[in-house]
């Protein structure tokens, strides 16, 4: 048997006895991987989303775990920014506030099934968030009336929840993800007054290392 058998024969048995391929199992046994990621910010609830477009996001995680355990742990910190909607008072000119959003969060995974090329799991978990809400004022009719710019910032607590489907290559992961925030009186940044929690939704795509 020459060298190439000997090698074919070597990958059959792998593969056999697996069922994923060896660079696959190799990356889903890491104990540890660290990772960036970036994508799209959705606000929600009829507060935010009124005051708020779609935005953007980008972050980097620390994830700690491998099979054949199917919960890991996660740390994570996050950049989102978000433009505001203009909205007008007849009479009194227009409001628009631009937010930004960087939290800090630890959370839980569970993947279901056994490593594979490709595993379904979900998230969840609790952080901090730091928000900044810029408000824009334009003075309308108002007679002798000024633009003016106010800042409000504020350090939140809050949690979230999701899931996503992970791709196992060669040396390394990609995912795709999509999480629920939800942070405690969020909307004391936005210059309404009001002490409501704020909700966003990141989709994201990803790659660990």
């Amino acid at each position: 048997m020459n060298r190439n058998s000997i090698i074919a024969l070597a990958l059959g048995v792998s593969l056999a006895a697996g069922g994923t391929p060896v660079v696959a199992q190799t990356a889903a046994s890491k104990p540890g991987s660290i990772g960036v990621m970036g994508g799209a910010t959705f606000p929600r609830g009829s507060d935010f989303s009124d005051m708020a477009k779609t935005g953007w996001n980008a972050g980097v995680l620390l994830r700690l775990g491998a099979a054949p355990f199917p919960l890991s742990f996660r740390l994570e910190g996050q950049w989102n920014q978000l433009k505001g909607k203009t909205i007008d008072v007849p009479d009194r000119g227009s409001n628009t506030t631009d937010y930004r959003i960087i939290d800090g969060t630890a959370d839980f995974e569970w993947t279901f099934g056994r490593p594979a090329v490709s595993n379904f799991y979900l998230i969840g978990g609790v952080g901090f968030y730091k928000l900044r809400g810029t408000d824009h004022v334009t003075p309308g009719n108002i007679p002798d009336g000024v633009a003016t710019t106010v800042t409000e910032n504020a350090t939140k607590f809050g949690w979230n929840g999701g899931a996503g489907f992970r791709f196992q290559l060669s040396g390394y992961s990609m995912f795709i993800e999509g999480r629920y925030h939800d942070v405690s009186h969020g909307h004391e940044v936005d210059g309404s007054g009001s002490s409501k929690p704020l909700h966003f939704i990141p989709v994201d795509i990803g790659i660990t290392f």
